[in-house]
C-alpha cells in the first residue's frame, strides 16, 4: 500500500487561492480576510499542529504540545463554502494532481 503525501503549507496556500478566485472575495475565507480577522490563520487550528505520517493508519494532524482539557482547539472560520455544484466541481478539477482525493476526504 502506498502512502499519500503529506502535503505542504504551499500546497494548500495554493488551493485557497484556487478556492477565491472560484468563489470570490465573499466566500467563507476570504470574507474573514478582507476584514483582516484571522487573516494570518492558515487554518481553522487554534493551537499548533501538523500533519504526518502515522503508521499504520496513514496521514494525522497531531498538536506540537500539551493542550489542556477544555481548550478551544478547532474553527470553523476557515471552512470552504460552495453555493454551487458546478462551483465545487470546478474547484476539485482544478487543484493540482493528486490533491483531490485528499480535499474529497475532509
Amino acid at each position: 500500500k502506498r502512502e499519500r503525501p503529506v502535503h505542504s503549507q504551499t500546497t494548500w496556500v495554493n488551493a485557497r487561492t484556487l478556492y477565491r478566485t472560484i468563489v470570490g472575495n465573499d466566500s467563507s475565507i476570504g470574507a474573514i480576510d478582507q476584514v483582516n480577522v484571522d487573516a494570518d490563520v492558515p487554518n481553522g487550528f487554534s493551537v499548533p499542529v501538523e500533519a504526518k505520517q502515522s503508521p499504520p493508519k496513514g496521514q494525522g494532524i497531531f498538536a506540537l504540545s500539551d493542550i489542556p482539557a477544555g481548550s478551544f482547539i478547532w474553527s470553523t472560520k476557515k471552512t470552504a463554502l460552495f453555493r454551487t455544484g458546478q462551483s465545487y466541481r470546478q474547484f476539485i478539477y482544478g487543484l493540482e494532481e493528486g490533491l483531490a482525493c485528499d480535499v474529497l476526504q475532509w
